[in-house]
């Protein structure tokens, strides 16, 4: 039992970090692309930075959210082995008390 969960606690980190990773780099390349090309730089009228919170929310809005929803997916998938895990052990301290009793 203890080796599946270390095995789920690894891949966790990975899946976790990866989401972090691919979280940043569309951030780090919208604010390059509008501060470098798109946009006007850190000058600006009040106009322009409307402008980039549109285009940045518009943007990264749908991809963090997707980040989101797969992290929820597989934050349900790592309860259902954990509940399939304490069920197990559940039924085999329910044996020992039994046979414990006799």
């Amino acid at each position: 039992m203890a080796v599946i969960h270390k095995k789920n606690n690894k891949i966790f980190k990975g899946v976790l970090i990866s989401l972090i990773v691919l979280a940043i780099v569309p951030m780090v390349i919208i604010f390059t692309l509008w501060f470098k090309g798109l946009g006007v730089g850190i000058g600006g009228t009040t106009e322009t930075w409307s402008h980039f919170g549109s285009f940045f929310g518009g943007v990264l809005g749908p991809i963090l959210s997707f980040f989101s929803f797969t992290a929820i997916i597989y934050t349900v998938y790592l309860q259902s082995d954990s509940n399939k895990v304490q069920a197990l052990a559940n039924k085999q301290a329910a044996e020992d008390r039994l046979t414990s009793e006799s």
